[in-house]
């Protein structure tokens, strides 16, 4: 999943009554910090076909309640825009309007009551969402002469949030961690595949460019600085090395990076773990293939932490907050209750070991707590 994020230019006392907030979350047209255009109608159909399921969130958090009901949720055009949204952008052909009543919770009436402050307190939203259909451009004139840009065609929204920082000019490059899926062709299915080294890629060292480092990082799904600082923040690699481009993805090579992230410490933070799965099944599906279930990756990650959390006698480890260790534990409930329904017979035998692993851990825990 990626974001965007844009002043909100929120009026928190429209509609019904005081906890309704208009503003706009999108803006077609422009091209954005993150390099990227939206064009209008690229939410036309997300919004016809999975409105209803679209929630509005606290800084994308997936994991709480949503702090409001959605009421509106429409592409809009640039007549329709706030004057001073026109002003800053004369490029804005349009955008996206979320009109949402903000809940009667702790946290509902926190976030509402920083937007009505004066002056507000909160001043940006963003959106998640996963592009659908997009290209490349080069600009040909002007400042950004010569800059490569995604025109963002199609995409489907997942969530709106309001949130503290968004991306701007000096961070937008730094957000970033799992590569978004390009579709750069794909090799020959038996092409047999090796973990890529800076000479695969035509390098000496890796004292690039900022946009030299992006093209390389291209070629894998996660990257633990954007741009990459070293070789090594690079993870996850499955596409062809090229010198000059970005190569075409390697089956092979697919599956080892899926091979590896489906071990119980990855070592991706787990914010970024379902999007690097995403990323990767996106090339399963490139390549016709089934990649394995989602639900197969979060039992063993959950194993992971159920692991790290305990000492061998079973008890807390120091330094874990108790609180913190049921709310895992309750997680890994919910996860090992869920019982994917495809596996490979290795894949079923290990899920069984896990889930009899996780019980017994748990009830050691339980009992010591």
């Amino acid at each position: 999943m990626e974001y965007k994020t844009v002043q909100s230019k929120v009026n928190a006392s429209d509609g019904d009554d005081e906890r309704t907030v208009t503003g706009i979350s999108a803006v077609f047209g422009n091209v954005d910090n993150g390099g990227d255009r939206i064009f209008k109608g690229a939410f036309a159909k997300t919004i016809q076909e999975h409105g209803s399921r679209i929630k509005h969130l606290w800084q994308h958090d997936f994991a709480l309640p949503p702090i409001a009901s959605i009421l509106d949720l429409k592409e809009i055009g640039r007549t329709d825009l706030p004057k001073d949204l026109k002003d800053e952008y004369p490029e804005a052909k349009g955008g996206l309007l979320v009109k949402r009543r903000y809940l009667d919770t702790p946290r509902g009436n926190e976030v509402l009551a920083a937007l009505k402050a004066t002056p507000p307190a909160i001043t940006e939203m963003s959106f998640g969402y996963d592009p659908v259909k997009f290209d490349f451009e080069t600009i040909e004139d002007g400042e950004m002469k010569g800059a490569v840009i995604r025109n963002l065609r199609e995409v489907r929204i997942w969530d709106t949030s309001d949130v503290v920082w968004g991306m701007n000019k000096a961070t937008a490059a730094q957000i970033k961690s799992v590569a978004p899926f390009r579709d750069t062709g794909k090799a020959d299915e038996s092409k047999e595949w090796s973990s890529p080294s800076l000479v695969n890629f035509g390098l000496e060292d890796f004292d690039l460019e900022d946009e030299e480092k992006t093209r390389v990082f291209a070629h894998y799904a996660y990257s633990s600085n954007v741009p990459p600082q070293s070789f090594d923040d690079l993870r996850f690699p499955h596409h062809l090395p090229s010198k000059h481009d970005v190569g075409p993805a390697v089956f092979a090579g697919v599956v080892a990076s899926m091979n590896e992230l489906m071990k119980s410490d990855p070592g991706v933070p787990d914010k970024d773990r379902v999007e690097v799965y995403e990323h990767l099944v996106r090339h399963y599906e490139q390549f016709g293939k089934s990649a394995p279930d989602l639900k197969v990756l979060k039992l063993t990650w959950a194993i992971g932490a159920s692991v790290n959390i305990l000492r061998d006698d079973g008890f807390v480890r120091d330094g874990f907050d108790k609180d913190l260790v049921i709310r895992q534990l309750v997680d890994m409930d919910r996860i090992l209750r869920a019982e994917p329904k495809q596996f490979d017979p290795a894949l079923l035998t290990q899920a069984k070991v896990f889930r009899e692993l996780a019980i017994r851990q748990r009830k050691l825990v339980f009992e010591n707590l």
